[in-house]
């Protein structure tokens, strides 16, 4: 059977190691090489690393100088010698069975990466998860089996995380895929997604979950305000470089990655500090006034959120939240929403839901 090598990058996450850890070394998908990338933590991460190798052949320890995410996983590229290349976050943990159905999924294809659902754990001490069904996402349009960027353009939506990924290195190789290492910091995964659909001629999906995606870890991106928010929107730039860089900032790509942008830029603006918002919703505006300028026509935008996205862009950040406090209030009195399968409506904060014919 071919090896398949996972990337762990690992820095001040000793609470949650182990179980990481535990979870690969346990796979039902024995042929693995773990490579644990000490990206220099100040805590006891180091000597859990050592310990396990130790134990274990198939673990690869690496100790290097702190250079943050993306330098680790780049260090992992470089000394991966599988088949195959996961890569699994040091605060999160993987389904027992992940690598080898992911494995069964893509062995049969000719397909250059495999991608998969996840669980979302909300809460570490009671377990409690919520599966995300990203099916939806990759469903090409024509019917086939393979996904890419050009049938799929949706593909672009869900998470940006590569965990829940499986690659050929043969693909990482003939593109020398890596991932952008600047002083930004932080949320590298976005124009990663990006470059990989569009290098990418086939990919699978495996409609199951097989990872473990932790929402409550300490240090989380989904539990901090910081100023280091801010690293989101220059990803977010970056990314639509790559797309133009390979001439696919057109069409249904631009729209559907747009829309994406636009998701994901207010929902950081959210979890922003006060401190930061108002620096945060300029550069915000501007990257949507770019986006506007260039010719957005909306294709996957409901009517609510193109509003709200032409408040922004005809908007301060002053104007806009009496903008937004007016539509809270009127949203509150009457309004209708339409979802997929529903459609509700909305009378004095009273909600009506019912299922479309």
């Amino acid at each position: 059977m071919p090896k398949i090598s996972i990337i762990v990058p690992v820095y001040k996450v000793e609470k949650y190691l182990k179980e990481c850890v535990d979870s690969i070394i346990n796979q039902t998908y024995k042929d693995l090489e773990i490579i644990l990338i000490d990206d220099g933590s100040p805590d006891s991460c180091g000597q859990i690393i050592d310990d396990y190798a130790a134990n274990d052949s198939r673990i690869v320890p690496v100790h290097k100088e702190n250079g943050g995410y993306a330098s680790a996983i780049n260090t992992g590229f470089e000394r991966a010698s599988g088949d195959f290349i996961g890569i699994v976050e040091s605060d999160d943990y993987c389904a027992l069975t992940m690598y080898e159905d992911l494995y069964n999924c893509i062995k049969n294809s000719d397909a250059d990466f495999v991608s998969a659902n996840c669980y979302n754990l909300l809460n570490s001490a009671t377990k409690e998860v919520k599966e995300r069904n990203l099916s939806k996402y990759v469903k090409p349009e024509n019917g086939e089996e393979y996904y890419n960027l050009k049938t799929t353009p949706s593909s672009l939506g869900g998470p940006s995380g590569p965990w829940r990924n499986l690659y050929r290195k043969s693909f990482i190789d003939k593109y020398n895929l890596r991932m952008i290492d600047d002083d930004n910091g932080s949320y590298q995964d976005v124009p990663w997604k990006v470059l990989i659909l569009t290098k990418a001629q086939k990919a699978v999906h495996l409609n199951k979950p097989v990872y473990y995606y932790r929402k409550d870890a300490d240090g989380s991106s989904n539990n901090i305000g910081s100023r280091k928010i801010l690293n989101y929107l220059i990803r977010r730039v970056q990314a639509k470089n790559i797309l133009i860089e390979n001439n696919l900032y057109n069409g249904d790509i631009k729209e559907y990655y747009d829309y994406t942008a636009y998701q994901g830029c207010l929902m950081f603006l959210e979890k922003i500090d006060r401190p930061y918002k108002k620096e945060y919703y300029d550069k915000m505006r501007e990257i949507f006034k770019n986006m506007y300028s260039e010719g957005l026509i909306f294709k996957y935008f409901t009517q609510a959120k193109k509003e709200q996205f032409l408040a922004i862009i005809k908007n301060d950040y002053a104007k806009y939240k009496i903008w937004l406090a007016a539509k809270k209030i009127r949203d509150f009195i009457f309004c209708i929403k339409n979802g997929a399968n529903r459609k509700i409506i909305c009378v004095l904060g009273i909600k009506i839901s019912y299922k479309k014919k």
